[in-house]
C-alpha cells in the first residue's frame, strides 16, 4: 500500500467533509435568515395591528368624552328648564306668525 496515496485520499475526504459542512452551514444560515425575516415580518404585522388598535382606542375615547359632554349639557338643560316658568296657552293664542 502506498501511504502517500492513502494520505492523499484522506486529505481529499477531509476536504470533501469540510466543504459539505460549509455547505450545510450555509444552508442552515440561509434557513435561519429566512426564519428571521419571517419573524420580523410577523413582528411588524403585530406592531401595525397594535398601532391600529391604539388609534382606534383613542378615537373611541374621544367619542366617549364627546358623548359624556353631551349628556352633561342635556342634564344641565334639564335643570335650567325646571327653573323656567311655564304659562298655559289657549287655542286662541296659537296662530301662524307672519
Amino acid at each position: 500500500m502506498d501511504y502517500s496515496a492513502i494520505q492523499g485520499m484522506m486529505a481529499s475526504l477531509k476536504a470533501a467533509t469540510d466543504i459539505s459542512k460549509a455547505l450545510f452551514d450555509l444552508k442552515m444560515t440561509a434557513e435561519i435568515q429566512r426564519k428571521v425575516i419571517e419573524l420580523q415580518s410577523a413582528l411588524m404585522s403585530a406592531q401595525s395591528s397594535a398601532l391600529e388598535a391604539t388609534t382606534s382606542q383613542y378615537t373611541l375615547q374621544d367619542r366617549v368624552r364627546e358623548l359624556e359632554s353631551q349628556v352633561r349639557d342635556l342634564q344641565d338643560w334639564g335643570g335650567r328648564r325646571r327653573g323656567i316658568p311655564l304659562c298655559a296657552l289657549g287655542v286662541a293664542q296659537l296662530r301662524p306668525m307672519h
